[in-house]
């Protein structure tokens, strides 16, 4: 409990916006399930997920560069927009197959960012001999993060359709899109993440 209290303030904020974004991710079962709809077979399925992986594989090193050049504020909006837009997809093109492959692409920028930059994040802002302790922490809390917002999502579709889905993860993100200027760490909002500074060890008596 000593270390998980000693990651500081600034890792903790950072955590919370992780879970916002987090919040609206679509699982890639859910597309898989509107191509379905849309009238793909069970075995052109599998192109939605490959697309999806491609395009957040291809996307990964730009997004490392970008966030190198320009901090987490610019990368995680990126992955936000990114994140709305394939929601918009989904919502305007009703049931045109080209629309799966569109979201996924999108989807998979969103992807990249959870993958690369926000993992950078992690690293930047845990004191360095804690890092293993926050990597355990933020697996930790995406996967309840992950697990909460599939279910709200899928309680929403079976309840009330696909389109109610995508257009709650769209609002959910465009609110955190808003107030993302104002919930980043200063110490992260312009340049790198830099961990809190480490107590002096007292010498001994």
């Amino acid at each position: 409990l000593k270390d998980v209290a000693g990651m500081g303030n600034d890792f903790y904020r950072m955590l919370f916006i992780i879970c916002l974004y987090g919040l609206g991710h679509i699982n890639e079962s859910m597309i898989e399930a509107r191509a379905m709809e849309v009238g793909f077979g069970k075995a052109e399925c599998t192109l939605v997920v490959a697309v999806l992986a491609l395009v957040a594989s291809v996307s990964a090193w730009p997004l490392g560069r970008l966030d190198d050049k320009h901090g987490p504020r610019t990368t995680f909006a990126v992955g936000m927009s990114a994140l709305i837009g394939g929601n918009l997809v989904m919502l305007a093109s009703g049931v045109q197959r080209w629309s799966v492959f569109g979201a996924c692409a999108l989807l998979g920028i969103h992807w990249a960012v959870i993958q690369g930059p926000m993992l950078s994040i992690v690293v930047g802002l845990a004191p360095a001999h804690l890092r293993g302790t926050a990597f355990g922490i933020f697996y930790t809390v995406m996967a309840a993060t992950t697990m909460f917002s599939n279910c709200i999502y899928g309680t929403v579709w079976h309840a009330m359709g696909a389109t109610s889905a995508f257009g709650l993860s769209a609002c959910l993100m465009s609110l955190a899109l808003i107030a993302l200027p104002n919930l980043l760490p200063e110490s992260v909002r312009h340049g790198k993440a830099q961990p809190p500074p480490s107590q002096p060890k007292l010498a001994p008596a």
